[in-house]
């Protein structure tokens, strides 16, 4: 009698144990799929968004690479406008004096070195 009592005690708490974990698994379970479901949303809008912007991307570079669009291109931009370059230097300084001395001392160097 005392052994059954156990046997049935035991099986007891087993069961309520196993009862218990069954729950947390099914809440684990519904979190889960909640989760994944909110990710294949929001992958399915990334992706569709991509794909929009892939086609204007490819849309755009076939219409700047029209004859057309080259020829307007190569009449409205001068070389070197598109970095800011400029046909002349000017440092606002006069160098004309410093290069002057350069030379002469680049002339006395030369004449003392063939002596």
């Amino acid at each position: 009698q005392a052994e059954a009592e156990q046997r049935l005690a035991d099986t007891q708490a087993l069961f309520d144990d196993t009862t218990a974990q069954k729950e947390a698994d099914i809440e684990f379970f519904d979190a889960a799929k909640a989760a994944c479901t909110a990710k294949h949303e929001e992958w399915t809008t990334r992706s569709s968004l991509r794909a929009e912007e892939l086609e204007g991307i490819e849309e755009a570079i076939s219409i700047l690479s029209t004859d057309d669009a080259r020829s307007l291109f190569s009449s409205a931009i001068k070389a070197g406008k598109e970095v800011g370059a400029q046909d002349k230097y000017d440092t606002g300084r006069n160098i004309a004096p410093a290069l002057v001395q350069i030379r002469r001392v680049t002339q006395e160097d030369d004449s003392s070195v063939s002596k």
